[in-house]
This record gives C-alpha cells, structure tokens and sequence, in this order.
C-alpha cells in the first residue's frame, strides 16, 4: 500500500473520530437545553426574536450534523470532501490512477459511465445543504447579537443603523458568495476509491468570495465587541463614580460576556474557516481538524444559550429581585416601579436616573447616594435632598420584539 493511499485511510478514519466527538457533543448540549427551551421559549409569548432562536438552534443543529459527518464513512453513500487543495488531490489520483475530474455541469447534461451520477449528486445535495444552513445560522446569530447591542444602547437609531449597513453588506457578500460556489457551474468534483471507500471530492475555487465574507463578518463582530465593552466600561465608571464601589448592572454584564464569548468563537471559526477554505493550506490533519472541531461545538453550543440567558436571567428577576435599566432585547422587559425619586436599586446597587435629575451626562454631576434612615440622600452639588428608595423606570419595550 502506498504511503499516499495509508495517509488518505487515516485522515479518514481521523474524520470519523471527529464527526462522532462534534455529533455527540451538540446533540448532548441541545438535549441539556430542552427543559430551558420549553420553559423560556415555548411558554412565554411568541415575538420574532423566539422565531430567531429557532433558526439559531435547529437550523444550527443541521448545519452542526453535516458539517460533523461531512468527511465521515459512518453514514451511507459516498465519503463527501470539500476541503482537499489540488496539490493533495492530484497525488491521492496519481496514486490510485483514477483521474475523475469532471465540472459538475457535464455530471447533468453529460452523464460519464466512468461515474457513479447518483453518488455525486449526493454528495453534492449533501453540501449545497450544509452551506445554506451555515449561512443561515449565521445571519440569525449576527442579527441577534445586533439587537442585544440595540437594546443595551437604550434602542439608538443611530446604533441600530450602523450596525444594519454592515450586516446588510455581510448578508449580501455571503449569499453571493454561497450562489456562485454552489452553482453547479464552478465546482469540481472527483470521484476515487479508497479500498472500500468512495470518495466523492468538492473543491470550491472561490477564495475571493471566503475572504471577502470572513472580513465583514469579522467587522462586524469587531463592532458589536467594541461596543459592548465600551457600554460595559461607561457603566462601570458611571456607577462607581455614583457609589464608590465597582458594581455592574447584572444585564449589562450578562450582555457584555456573551458579546464577548461571541467575539471570540467567530473570531476563531473565521480564522479556522480561512485556512480550510484556502487552497493548498499549510496546515493539514490534526492541525486543522482539532481546532476546527473546538470551533464548531463553540459557536453550535454557545449561540442558542444566549437567548436563553437573557430570559432566564429576566425571570429570576421577575421572582422578586429587581430588573436592570436596559430593555433585555428579547421581548421581555424588567419591569421596575415608576418611583419618583432619582436614584434606582437593584438590590444593593443605586442607578442614577438621568431622565430624573435633567439628564446627567457623562462630565456633568454624578448624584452620590447614601443611605440614611431607610431612605437615599441624593447629593447634587450644594443641594442636600432626601428621596426615597425607588426603582428606574427601564427603556420603553420594543414594540416588534
């Protein structure tokens, strides 16, 4: 046997290693998430965020699936890879002298009786699949994580407008992009045999479009990161300028560490998805693999769990423990009194309210709250007033969450 035809059998026994270990590890995670999903999602009022998650989960779990046996022999049919450079690919060919490169347009008009047409069409029905499911989950993730970002940002238009352009552009860029490499124009399939092993091979000779998507979901993702921790630094300061402790609004925190979490996984799978994407990658078997399997449980596991923060958070709170000042973006709103003082708590945390007190802005007086006798002393410069304990009225609910 061949060294070329041994290391083409352990990348694929390596292949299905990895497929069983992302396979189980998402359908295991979802299982946990079932109880918090019926609870959360299924028994609460029906808002198009709850119709978002369900493309993020289920959608995501589809995608998740086929990206984990794409590449595996543990399923019927022909052994279907996409990420094989042309390098590689004529040496395994040469190797086994069954040169099947064919455009995938003469596969349709042109049937070859050196091929197994039903075979290819699999696999390739198999892959236009999974790549509209991947693009899906991740339009749905992104817009998600916009409207976090809008409701942290008390629903600034100018926010959401900015951060729409780039998202527009990035669901332009990947639906053209996943067009033109699914168009049965562009791809080149080939067809082998490993021993007892057919291998059906995809290569997508579009780098340009991978690029170009990868650099704007990175920009955008770069400007969601931006912005929380900046929303989450602001608030920190403001708070600790008012109080004299470092506390954070318990919403404004869960935000920012999943926006956070978010930053990093698709920071991760975009850098993972350039070098598999690239032809002739340097990097190959498990340097590629193992780092791609992180990235994939990642994002499949963590992204679904979002939503389900954000209103399991809201529903502690709504057991007797104050909201936050943000709307939660989900369709759910902490729903705090309208006191008439200025100043708001969440358990021991004092909010300066600027709607109150004139707007209080950033450079201008920040109220200092104590407590004194049951009630809170707002210091405001020279003037000393006694007000009692209240809760901030939170931003108005988003009428279409």
């Amino acid at each position: 046997m061949s060294s070329e035809l041994q290391t083409a059998l352990a990348e694929l026994q390596l292949n299905d290693y990895i497929s069983l270990v992302l396979a189980t590890t998402v359908v295991y995670d979802y299982c946990l998430v079932i109880p918090k999903e019926v609870t959360y999602i299924w028994k609460r009022p029906w808002t198009w965020v709850s119709t978002l998650y369900l493309l993020i989960r289920y959608v995501g779990c589809l995608s998740a699936l086929t990206a984990a046996f794409n590449g595996s022999t543990l399923i019927p049919g022909p052994v279907k890879v996409r990420h094989s450079s042309p390098i590689s690919c004529q040496l395994l060919n040469r190797s086994l002298q069954t040169p099947h490169d064919i455009r995938l347009v003469s596969v349709f008009k042109q049937p070859s009786p050196n091929l197994n047409q039903v075979q290819i069409l699999q696999g390739y029905i198999i892959y236009v699949l999974s790549s509209w499911a991947d693009t899906i989950f991740w339009m749905s993730a992104d817009l998600a994580m916009i409207l976090r970002v809008y409701a942290m940002y008390k629903q600034s238009k100018i926010i959401l407008g900015v951060l729409l352009v780039v998202y527009i552009t990035q669901v332009v860029i990947f639906a053209i992009g996943t067009g033109i490499a699914d168009n049965p124009e562009l791809p080149t399939v080939s067809i082998f045999q490993l021993l007892d092993v057919t291998v059906c091979n995809i290569m997508i000779s579009t780098p340009m479009w991978t690029i170009a998507a990868v650099s704007m979901q990175c920009i955008l993702n770069s400007l969601l990161c931006t912005l929380v921790v900046v929303k989450f630094v602001r608030d920190s300061l403001r708070m600790y300028q008012a109080t004299r402790t470092w506390q954070m609004n318990k919403y404004i925190g869960l935000l920012t560490r999943d926006g956070f979490f978010y930053f990093l996984a698709t920071l991760f799978n975009s850098i993972i998805n350039l070098f598999l994407d690239t032809e002739g990658s340097l990097v190959q078997g498990l340097g590629i693999l193992l780092p791609a399997l992180f990235a994939n449980v990642l994002l499949y596991t963590l992204t679904p769990r979002f939503v389900i923060n954000v209103r399991e958070l809201y529903a502690l709170d709504s057991q007797g423990r104050l909201g936050g000042d943000i709307d939660t973006g989900f369709g759910l709103t902490s729903q705090g009194g309208h006191g008439v003082g200025t100043l708001a708590t969440i358990g021991t945390i004092a909010f300066a309210d600027g709607n109150a007190t004139g707007g209080l802005e950033d450079g201008e007086e920040i109220a200092l709250a104590e407590k004194s006798g049951g009630k809170q002393v707002l210091i405001g410069g020279s003037d000393v007033e006694e007000v009692p304990v209240c809760e901030q009225r939170p931003p108005s609910l988003i009428s279409s969450l």
